[in-house]
């Protein structure tokens, strides 16, 4: 019996030491070109540019200064397949959870997404 209580309790502590510290947005500008990041950010303005640039582009409060997410048509056409439209109205103003990695294109930090599962509304 106290085997089993102390395999319960080390299974317990074993997904809190896996589980991953999501960053806001100031945080993440600092780590460009680290994979699987976390990142918590409310979506502020939405734009449709992928017929033009091949992007549906979503950004945060700070608009060039901050974190700009960069849905490519891969994650567009699987988000039209759970019968989400156009993604550029569907995010605005929701607080969202994306994983991937920051780069820094021309002056602005650009989070690519490129399947559907990186991105998922917390509120």
């Amino acid at each position: 019996m106290v085997l089993q209580i102390v395999i319960a309790l080390l299974f317990i502590t074993s997904c809190f030491i896996n589980a991953r510290k999501r960053s806001n947005e100031t945080e993440v500008l600092q780590k460009i070109g680290e994979s699987n990041l976390e990142i918590e950010m409310l979506v502020q303005q939405g734009l449709d540019r992928l017929t033009d640039e091949g992007a549906v582009f979503l950004w945060s409060a700070n608009g060039n200064k901050g974190l700009n997410l960069a849905l490519t048509a891969n994650a567009v056409a699987q988000l039209k397949e759970q019968g989400i439209i156009n993604p550029a109205s569907y995010f605005l103003h929701k607080k969202v959870a994306v994983s991937g990695a920051v780069m820094k294109l021309n002056g602005q930090h650009l989070l690519p997404i490129q399947a559907a599962d990186q991105i998922q509304i917390l509120s």
